[in-house]
């Protein structure tokens, strides 16, 4: 965030993606962004096209205490998050990076305003509001992304453009980049696989619709009793579009024509005939017991989660 003492809030769509490439606001330092590092496998922080190398000169390392505020992740995910912190200290010695996590939601946006107000915002925080950075309260990284040899090209441009005011991450100014910690990730229990003689699901390429459709039906297990009954599948209404580019076309970007397509049409029949089946648990049902009891409970053969609960899954020996 920017103040009169020139406190710099990096925002970013997910978080731990920007705190390689932060100035610590609480630091002596009035330098840009310190040294980036990246955890092995990982990525620095990103660069918009034709930045080249223009931009501040080569950053001196940051100091002092650099605050984080981030979003409830999971045991799996703060694990990477603390990667990123032990790293960015060893490149940048005297810094500090002190992590506050905040819950999801009001708390959060009512919180980084609170900050705003007061003065003291974060120095790295998750974006909550485009408005932010219309206002100017928030770090341009565009302008250092030359020095950190990496292009807009690196990230999916669908999650770079929630770090932009427009949506569109072609043109600066860009406010996050980094890594993506989150996704839609499938769990399946391999008891029930076992049990249908089924194949477990590759982990080298997304699956169609149809494909899930037939495991979901092939998993189910119904029965008179409600609470007897075994779903094959968990089908939330957003998942109905499970390859992408029925959704966005061939080349990722023209919803236009998509959305209401063939495809989409067929997707949209499928999942739904699963739930009226009785192989997927309705929203109505997932009222009395959730997704994720579902499926620590041995009810669900396969569910769609974050990370987050696999901690659930794994005291209940699902597996």
């Amino acid at each position: 965030m920017k103040s009169n003492i020139r406190r710099s809030l990096v925002v970013g769509p997910v978080m731990a993606l920007v705190v390689s490439g932060c100035l610590g606001g609480s630091s002596n330092s009035t330098q840009p962004p310190g040294n980036p590092t990246a955890p092995p496998g990982g990525t620095a922080p990103a660069s918009a096209p034709g930045s080249g190398a223009g931009g501040p000169s080569s950053a001196e390392p940051a100091t002092g205490t650099i605050n984080v505020w981030f979003f409830p992740q999971g045991e799996a995910a703060e694990a990477a998050l603390r990667v990123y912190e032990t790293q960015f200290e060893a490149a940048n010695p005297g810094s500090d990076v002190a992590y506050r996590e905040v819950p999801e939601g009001d708390p959060y946006f009512q919180g980084i305003n609170t900050a705003l107000q007061g003065g003291a915002p974060p120095d790295v925080a998750v974006i909550e509001d485009r408005g932010w950075m219309q206002a100017g309260l928030v770090e341009d990284l565009s302008q250092y992304f030359g020095q950190w040899g990496v292009t807009a090209e690196d990230f999916n441009p669908g999650g770079l453009a929630r770090g932009t005011e427009d949506g569109d991450p072609s043109t600066p100014p860009i406010y996050g980049v980094g890594d993506f910690l989150g996704g839609n990730v499938l769990v399946y229990n391999k008891a029930l696989f076992d049990a249908a003689e089924l194949e477990y699901p590759g982990t080298d390429a997304s699956m169609h619709i149809s494909e899930y459709v037939d495991l979901c039906n092939g998993l189910a297990q119904p029965n008179a009793d409600p609470a007897q009954t075994i779903y094959g599948c968990a089908m939330p209404e957003w998942g109905f579009g499970i390859q992408g580019k029925d959704v966005f076309g061939p080349d990722g970007r023209t919803p236009m024509g998509n959305i209401d397509s063939e495809e989409m049409i067929a997707a949209w029949d499928m999942g739904t005939q699963v739930i009226r089946d009785g192989n997927a648990p309705s929203p109505d049902s997932l009222e009395q017991a959730s997704e994720s009891d579902l499926f620590a409970q041995g009810r669900l053969g396969i569910t769609w989660t974050d990370f987050t609960e696999i901690p659930k899954y794994q005291d209940n020996d699902i597996t």
